[in-house]
């Protein structure tokens, strides 16, 4: 998305984009896992990117920047996507689901 548009876009309006249609690709299946740290780096590298990209900033600034612009943080996105996950597991009518995720926690 960045290499296309070429800064056409007002950064916050890139920024915007990338949120609302890059950040669920990067966290598809992220639910699944729990405590891979080598995983949730990765995912917190890849998006410490796009803001360098963009805005030319460090991982602190991004923080930041999502604080200003009212993006919710990966850890934030991360934390959601599993809690809604792990109620949709209590709730499905499957046994064997409801005992495993009974066991996990």
């Amino acid at each position: 998305m960045l290499g296309r548009t070429k800064g056409k876009f007002d950064d916050i309006v890139m920024l915007k984009l990338i949120d609302t249609h890059c950040k669920p690709l990067l966290l598809y299946g992220s639910e699944v896992y729990c405590g891979v740290k080598s995983y949730d780096s990765a995912l917190r590298r890849a998006w410490s990117y796009v803001f360098w990209k963009i805005f030319g900033v460090n991982e602190y600034l991004a923080c930041d920047i999502q604080l200003f612009t009212g993006i919710c943080t990966l850890e934030n996105t991360l934390e959601t996507r599993r809690v809604k996950f792990r109620a949709k597991l209590c709730t499905n009518g499957n046994d064997v689901i409801t005992y495993l995720n009974d066991f996990c926690i």
